[in-house]
């Protein structure tokens, strides 16, 4: 009669690990949009620092001075453009510091960083609103020219031309917005959210 095999002992190897998840994958519409991003961000930061000093070249001019004096006092421009102009500097800081915050969004989009994707949702509805804004300033500086210009037969034309650049400028509002707030979407959507990680 055979002798009974032992029990078998339990296996000591240890299973195979677990595949990691695959990445995923980068869409070319993120890479895009970033790049493209930081490259007019990067024309705006530099185009800024020129302006700021040209800017501070100017404001030390005598005749620089005098013209906007005399522009001033006769009333040569819209209340908006006077404004403009009695704080170009202000303007043109704000300006660049603008396209500062959007060059570094901008780049830690292209890394897909999830304050970088919400951070550049929130600069695109900041830009549609922004865009209303300068319209309606626009449609302002148009009016005030029209009501310069009198009722004379021969300024009809222009009174006409004024209208059609306002409408043009109310049209384009609402195209960029339109963009803006359908590329928001995009940024958006969850196969382009789940590109990017926390930190």
């Amino acid at each position: 009669m055979s002798t009974p095999l032992p029990p078998a002992l339990p296996s000591t190897t240890m299973p195979p690990p677990l595949p990691r998840p695959a990445a995923p994958r980068k869409s070319n519409f993120v890479n895009i949009l970033a790049w493209l991003s930081l490259a007019m961000a990067a024309l705006g930061v530099v185009g800024g620092l020129l302006q700021m000093a040209a800017l501070a070249m100017l404001d030390g001019s005598s005749q620089w001075q005098a013209l906007w004096e005399q522009m001033h006092a006769q009333g040569m421009l819209p209340p908006a453009i006077e404004w403009a102009f009695g704080h170009l500097q202000l303007l043109n800081a704000l300006s660049t510091l603008a396209s500062a915050v959007m060059l570094v969004v901008s780049w830690g989009l292209l890394r897909r960083l999830e304050w970088a994707r919400l951070g550049f949702i929130a600069l695109l509805l900041l830009g549609g609103l922004l865009g209303f804004g300068m319209a309606w300033a626009f449609a302002g500086v148009a009016d005030w020219i029209v009501v310069k210009l009198g009722e004379a037969e021969e300024v009809a034309a222009f009174r006409d031309m004024f209208l059609s650049y306002k409408l043009t400028m109310y049209v384009c509002s609402v195209a960029i917005a339109g963009l803006h707030g359908w590329i928001a979407w995009k940024l958006h959507s969850p196969a382009i959210r789940g590109e990017f990680r926390s930190a």
